[in-house]
């Protein structure tokens, strides 16, 4: 099972957007915006593990700084997830100023609950995945 569900915010004169799928009982989103979308930062989390996070290397070699954004929405999820998330992020905004900058956070936390209303919504799969038991192997 996949549903699919999109939201965005606007600040400071740009738009971040996230685009949700829910797989079976996890979670992917993918939150880009600005003038340039692009995948800065990964952020893995389920309600049993801390957040892990990758940070990619930006075009003039500093490494991305998209890592706000992705841990702050999979932060604010953890409490509800039913499986496991990955949040990419990757918004660029041309000569951001230091208020966009400051409005990036504010605009992934309206995101993130906007996603957890949505989830709160969801059937949930109850089907759960079948594993050999024992001395069983494929054959």
């Amino acid at each position: 099972m996949q549903l699919h569900f999109t939201t965005s915010a606007t600040a400071a004169g740009y738009t971040i957007t996230a685009k949700v799928t829910l797989i079976n009982r996890d979670l992917m989103i993918v939150v880009t915006g600005g003038d340039f979308d692009h995948i800065g930062a990964i952020t893995t989390i389920a309600s049993n593990m801390e957040l892990q996070t990758i940070r990619f290397p930006s075009h003039d070699g500093r490494l991305h700084q998209d890592h706000y954004i992705s841990e702050r929405v999979a932060a604010e999820l953890k409490e509800i997830l039913p499986g496991n998330c990955v949040v990419s992020a990757g918004v660029h905004v041309n000569q951001i100023s230091k208020h966009q900058i400051a409005s990036a956070v504010p605009m992934a936390v309206q995101l993130a609950r906007q996603v957890k209303d949505w989830l709160q919504h969801q059937p949930l799969s109850t089907t759960q995945p079948q594993y050999y038991q024992g001395s069983q192997h494929p054959q």
